[in-house]
């Protein structure tokens, strides 16, 4: 009676511990995804959506003039600000990414970067512009 329980306990055991493990894989696999690599994802199709979008616009814009960069450099801070918004608020464990440029074929860049440090939460963001 015990040999033939015993089989069924190291099965089930077996089962539980395999469960277990594939859960954990899991939720590691998803928070790596919601903490490191959607945030970039996320930055980086906002900035090309809004490529697409000005050019759908206007065909000659080539983001070549000081108006276009600046554009695309606000477009960049305010993806980064909603990130890190995103990333202080409690209820949800997501990153954030700390800077987000462009470079266009003239050599032209734009962008913005900033890292949010515990003493600046009270005094709002910082950014660095091009």
């Amino acid at each position: 009676s015990v040999n033939r329980q015993f089989g069924l306990i190291e099965e089930l055991t077996s089962r539980a511990a395999t469960a277990s493990h594939r859960s954990i894989l899991g939720r590691i696999r998803n928070l790596l995804w919601e903490t490191v690599m959607e945030p970039p994802d996320r930055a980086i199709d906002a900035l090309w959506g809004t490529m697409q979008m000005s050019h759908s616009f206007d065909p000659a814009w080539t983001g070549q003039t000081e108006k276009e960069r600046a554009a695309m450099a606000y477009r960049a801070f305010l993806e980064l600000q909603q990130q890190q918004k995103e990333a202080n608020d409690t209820h949800r464990q997501t990153g954030a990414a700390d800077f987000l440029y462009v470079a266009f074929q003239g050599g032209d860049f734009s962008g913005t970067s900033f890292r949010l440090r515990n003493e600046d939460t009270q005094k709002g963001y910082k950014a660095k512009w091009f």
